[in-house]
């Protein structure tokens, strides 16, 4: 008997098992590449980043400014390390303390971290910084001028002495321009210059005359400071200058005959006051140079101050003496302000320059005075 079932179409299931699977994916259409896309970029700032890190990092590290220290400690460490005294408690001969200061803050300014920056040419710290470059500036012509003192006035027993060779020599090596890079370079020249200063300090251990003997009369003293006076008295008038309100003069009542010209005050000479002002750019670069200056300067009276304790005490003008001392280690404190205000002096900003400026005046004229003490003067 035959039967009416039909075979399974097989076609069938073929085509319901086709039409039930999911279309392929449609791939997007193909786009430019962007720097967005870019699988480097993210590395590349990374990089970056770090190098920024890093040379503002350097930067800070060199511009460090220097600590003050006991010359007497330094020196009496140096005399014992070269044999020229025996015990901490042997006196040093008289000038060596001063030779010494001069010998160790020349160090300081060759070994620093970072070396001599003021010459600096290619790297990174000479676009970036000029705190500490200004700062070597002040303390290099300082430096130059004590060196110059030994040549002409310390170690010159006599009106008609015969400058020391090596002085000479040495204060045209201190003398070179600060910013030569190229050969010879400047740090070059000052190191042998330094070299020049440990001869004359061997000279004076020696004692030997002629051989360049430490000068510690009041008159070389008070010659000395006749210098340093005029050198504070430049100091006041820039800082002064980098005032926004300007240092103020009248150069008809400055080059004119007080006792013949009219009230300086006066109607006729008030529209001729002019005002030295430095540009604001400038103002950092004056302070820091002046701060170099009485670094070296500070360190350098105190010295003298033991080198020439006696006749101070003689002419009774040890108090004024510290009183120029005092009043130079508060212009040389550290500024806590990471940049150098320079406000009005009656405005909401601190000025430091006029800050510094009075601490300066105050001891151009403590100088004057001792000088009137060492040429015989009285306290009264």
């Amino acid at each position: 008997m035959e039967t009416d079932e039909q075979a399974p179409d097989d076609s069938a299931e073929k085509v319901d098992v086709e039409t039930s699977l999911p279309p392929p994916p449609v791939e997007p259409p193909a786009r430019e590449s962007s720097w967005r896309d870019a699988a480097w970029l993210p590395m590349t700032l990374r990089i970056v980043f770090g190098l920024v890190v890093l040379i503002v990092t350097w930067c800070f590290y060199v511009s460090r400014m220097p600590v003050v220290f006991d010359v007497n400690e330094r020196a009496a460490q140096r005399a014992l390390e070269r044999g020229h005294i025996e015990s901490e408690d042997q006196p040093l001969p008289s000038g060596y303390t001063t030779v010494s200061t001069v010998i160790e803050l020349t160090n300081w300014m060759l070994k620093k971290p970072g070396g001599f920056l003021h010459n600096d040419r290619l790297a990174p710290n000479a676009y970036l910084i000029d705190n500490m470059p200004n700062f070597e500036l002040g303390a290099v012509n300082e430096l130059r001028d004590t060196v110059e003192a030994f040549r002409m006035i310390f170690s010159r027993p006599r009106a008609q002495s015969v400058e020391l060779p090596y002085l000479i020599n040495a204060h045209r090596y201190y003398s070179f321009q600060p910013d030569r890079w190229m050969v010879p370079p400047s740090e070059a020249q000052y190191r042998k210059g330094r070299e020049l200063v440990e001869l004359y300090l061997e000279a004076i251990v020696e004692g030997r005359e002629g051989s360049g003997l430490f000068v510690s009369r009041q008159d070389a003293l008070e010659r000395f400071l006749k210098t340093r006076a005029d050198r504070l008295g430049s100091f006041s008038v820039q800082l002064r200058a980098a005032s926004p309100e300007g240092y103020a003069f009248n150069p008809k009542v400055e080059t004119q005959n007080l006792a013949t010209t009219p009230d300086p005050i006066s109607s006729e000479y008030q529209g001729d006051i002019l005002r030295d002002v430095t540009p604001w750019h400038k103002r950092d670069d004056v302070f820091y140079e002046v701060r170099g200056s009485v670094y070296v300067m500070y360190h350098v009276l105190l010295a003298l101050r033991t080198d020439f304790e006696g006749e101070l005490n003689d002419k009774r003008a040890m108090g004024q003496m510290n009183r120029i001392i005092s009043e130079l280690h508060a212009a040389s404190q550290p500024l806590i302000c990471p940049v150098v205000l320079n406000g009005s002096e009656y405005g909401f900003f601190h000025n430091h320059s006029v800050t510094a400026a009075m601490h300066i005046a105050k001891a151009h004229v403590a100088v004057n005075d001792l000088r009137v003490l060492l040429r015989g003067g009285s306290d009264g």
